[in-house]
């Protein structure tokens, strides 16, 4: 009895058993770019927040956009040689595809354009180059790449069809199966280029992970309007004494975490001598409450009724991280709005409103920290 192996359906069926895996790769890169992003836009910090975004930043997008690009293997053998009709020394590959170590060097590569691609997308958004606008897009081009990637795997013949294997990867970065123009120094120049690459990974990895933050601050200030001929002042300058007006001013958080604030407004009636300005008498108007999250803006609004009037007034808003003290002045406030306004007197208003006077004041231009 003769047992008769047919070898080329050997290889056809252990070809067909290796391509069956040939789109498990970028599944798992879509996943892990999920996950990834999903984890650093939690809050986590630390070296967990470099290992995560390493991969997503410098491998993820870049490698699903290869594949889109290279959808076969680089394993076919070369076309015969004719020297008469190409003049060329060197056969051409019948396969369009790469090796999987040129994959992974033009991954790392593509992966640093689209990042920058990205950013400047992010740029023009009302996020600008932040972390979540980054990772979205990050994200959503892994996945979009992914995709069409394994598209054009599919339609591809399955013995030219790109199957990833870490066998043949590390086979491709030490032994050459074939003559190369890097001669029997192939693995030389792969560790080079490996140690070049690891370099750049860790270095734009940390820098992308942990960017050099400014030092934060708090912007308190009140909504201007455009300035006509009769009057110079951007905000509403004149009230009347014990009548009830609306004031409104805005807080912008931007001190990476979300801040609680207390703010007091203040009336105050100045005397002011060269460069020197003497408060000479003061009341609170009205305080209030407030939280703003990081990168928001929240706007307050009071009802205050002066009871001063004159036109050495000027109304002064402190603002407090956490809780006010008791007597709150300019000095401890953390930031500090000062506006000079006038205040009518009753009567004199009334009478101004009965002979048809307009009432505008012209007042001093805004001063304040901000």
């Amino acid at each position: 009895m003769k047992l008769i192996i047919n070898s080329d359906r050997v290889e056809r069926a252990v070809m067909v058993d290796q391509n069956r895996w040939w789109y498990v790769d970028l599944v798992i890169v879509s996943l892990l770019a999920g996950l990834a992003g999903g984890l650093i836009h939690l809050g986590t910090a630390g070296m967990a927040r470099i290992v995560l975004a390493m991969p997503l930043f410098l491998l993820f997008p870049g490698y699903a956009f290869v594949a889109l690009l290279f959808p076969e293997n680089g394993d076919a053998p070369d076309e015969p040689f004719d020297e008469d009709r190409t003049g060329l020394w060197a056969p051409r590959s019948e396969s369009n595809g790469i090796d999987r170590v040129s994959r992974f060097i033009l991954s790392v590569v593509t992966s640093v354009v689209l990042v920058a691609v990205v950013a400047l997308a992010a740029n023009v958004t009302p996020w600008g180059i932040t972390l979540r606008p980054l990772l979205a897009g990050l994200g959503i081009a892994t996945v979009g790449f992914s995709l069409l990637g394994l598209v054009r795997r599919w339609r591809c013949p399955a013995d030219r069809r790109f199957t990833p294997s870490a066998g043949a990867f590390w086979s491709d970065l030490f032994y050459a199966s074939k003559d190369t123009p890097y001669g029997s120094n192939r693995a030389v120049y792969n560790i080079a280029i490996g140690l070049s690459l690891l370099l750049l990974v860790t270095s734009a990895g940390y820098a992308a992970t942990n960017p050099v933050e400014h030092e934060g601050f708090t912007e308190l200030y009140v909504d201007t309007d455009p300035v006509s001929g009769d009057d110079r002042s951007m905000y509403q300058s004149t009230y009347v004494r014990g009548e009830s007006a609306e004031f409104a001013v805005n807080v912008t958080n931007r001190e990476h975490e979300q801040r609680q604030y207390t703010t007091v407004v203040m009336l105050q009636r100045v005397n002011e001598s060269g460069r020197e300005t003497t408060v000479q008498a003061e009341t609170e108007l009205a305080s209030d409450e407030i939280t703003v999250s990081d990168g928001a803006t929240e706007s307050q609004q009071f009802e205050i009724a002066p009871t001063m009037a004159g036109d050495d007034l000027r109304l002064a808003v402190l603002l407090y991280e956490g809780d006010a003290p008791a007597d709150p002045t300019t000095a401890d406030a953390y930031r500090t709005l000062r506006l000079p306004i006038t205040v009518e007197d009753g009567q004199s208003a009334m009478a101004q409103r009965a002979t048809g006077g307009s009432g505008a004041v012209r007042s001093a231009p805004t001063g304040g920290d901000s």
